[in-house]
């Protein structure tokens, strides 16, 4: 009997990325004899990286991949650039990019809605409760000045009904925007709209980001980001991968908290994990109308725990990291081992951290600007370092090492490839420089070259 027709069919590669300097970030990789000597806080290199179905099928020696190359495999000349893995960008928000865009006249904190002195401060007082999560529900609101609302003020007699007038119909062509009169433009699906949002997408692309994590937004926007991201994946149109989180900042019901995380996570389980919702972001600020002590912070925190959402804390001082770190204890002492980052200028107190049962409840504190846009500016100042923050430990943090941070067999094809060395610029030059090439899941999603030559081709066509 033959049983040649049963014969396991042979893997080849989809793309093959050859001649290429590959810093794969990974220090256990075996190299090969003619690779140069490691220069110190450098990784050494490979040559060549097969991709298969969106994931790396092997790294290494070009010589050595003969067996995984058939006619149909793309071969990438990439010409001695270099290779890096895919940036994983948290020390930004694209989304408030986009949002100061289209509102250049307001500032980030305007944006967040972060709230005035106490006594210019503005109350929302409503004929149903205010969902902090959501913010303004489709009830009726009024404002008025905390402190001014009168008690026993006397109801005025109402009027008479007018009689109502016949609604005209509205026009074929009539402008959505009418619809959304009294929110804020960067909430409106507009041209505008569109047009930030994809200079947001491409500037992503144009330096390498083949991740990101969203956080300090304010969830409507975030929301609105997310669905038109959706909406390209549903296209099949190469994006970067969106992360994205749930932003509270004054105590909660949990169980609603949970419910709005589960939502988001359920919204994007058809994405492959190009889209993903599983960052609690929670402010703890001492000085807010409303703060978040330790019980209503462990009681969040349990309650979504089970669930193994991410949780990011940003403690405004000395006595906010303290309840931060009170609570984290108490979830380790529940035995939840979720990813915990705590964001603070402050340090904590001695006492304080001597009273915790776990000494390793949250690994480091981080300062805020870690996560902010200024922070390879004068914090770090090694390179190797740089490289890190943009690579390995953004995909620590976020629990995803298995799939990102390094060039690995079974991880995803996420790269970003440069003409010049990444290693011989500073970290400032990093978070800035322009890439040749990015690729996300094995799609090239930016290519300087063939942007290039579509844009003389415009022109050419322009020119008769």
């Amino acid at each position: 009997m033959a049983f040649g027709f049963f014969k396991k069919k042979e893997e080849f590669a989809d793309k093959l990325f050859y001649n290429a300097y590959v810093y794969t970030m990974n220090e256990d990789i075996d190299w090969p004899d003619d690779a140069p000597e490691e220069e110190e806080g450098q990784l050494h290199w490979v040559n060549a990286v097969a991709v298969k179905d969106g994931r790396i099928m092997a790294v290494g020696d070009i010589s050595e991949m003969e067996s995984l190359i058939n006619d149909d495999t793309e071969k990438i000349d990439l010409g001695g650039r270099f290779l890096t893995p895919g940036f994983i960008d948290f020390h930004h928000s694209p989304v408030m990019r986009m949002a100061q865009k289209l509102q250049p006249e307001q500032d980030e904190d305007d944006l967040m809605g972060e709230e005035d002195s106490e006594d210019e401060m503005e109350m929302e007082i409503e004929n149903e409760s205010f969902d902090p999560i959501f913010g303004r529900t489709e009830v009726t609101t009024e404002t008025v000045d905390a402190g001014e609302a009168e008690e026993d003020e006397e109801p005025e007699e109402p009027e008479e009904p007018e009689e109502p007038e016949e609604p005209e119909e509205p026009e074929e062509d009539e402008d959505y925007e009418e619809d959304m009169e009294g929110e804020p433009a960067y909430l409106r699906p507009s041209e505008e709209f569109m047009q930030a949002f994809k200079e947001e997408i491409e500037n992503l692309g144009d330096h390498g980001i083949t991740s990101v994590l969203n956080i300090r937004t304010p969830n409507e926007l975030e929301l609105e980001f997310e669905d038109r991201l959706i909406e390209l994946y549903s296209e099949g149109r190469p994006c970067p991968r969106f992360y994205g989180s749930l932003y509270v900042g004054l105590p909660v019901f949990p169980a609603a908290v949970k419910s709005v995380l589960l939502q988001r996570r359920t919204k994007c389980m058809e994405m492959d994990g190009m889209v993903r919702n599983e960052v609690l972001y929670i402010v703890v600020d001492g000085t807010a109308a409303k703060p978040i002590d330790r019980r209503s912070l462990a009681a969040m925190l349990l309650e979504t725990a089970d669930r193994g959402f991410i949780f990011y804390i940003e403690a405004s001082d000395s006595k906010d990291l303290a309840t931060a770190y009170e609570a984290v204890d108490e979830l380790r002492n529940h035995g939840y081992k979720n990813e915990v980052i705590i964001a603070s200028d402050s340090e904590l107190d001695e006492s304080v951290r001597s009273g915790l049962s776990f000494d390793q409840s949250v690994f480091r504190t981080w300062l805020p600007v870690i996560t902010g846009r200024g922070f390879f500016e004068g914090h770090i100042d090694d390179i190797g370092e740089a490289m890190d923050y943009m690579t390995v430990v953004p995909a620590r943090l976020l629990g995803l090492d298995e799939e990102l941070g390094t060039i690995e067999k079974g991880k995803r094809a996420d790269f970003a490839i440069f003409d010049e060395d990444p290693y011989t610029l500073t970290p400032a030059e990093l978070s800035k420089a322009y890439c040749d090439m990015t690729v996300v899941n094995g799609e090239v999603v930016h290519d300087v070259d063939q942007e290039n030559d579509d844009f003389m081709m415009d022109m050419i066509m322009y020119s008769r």
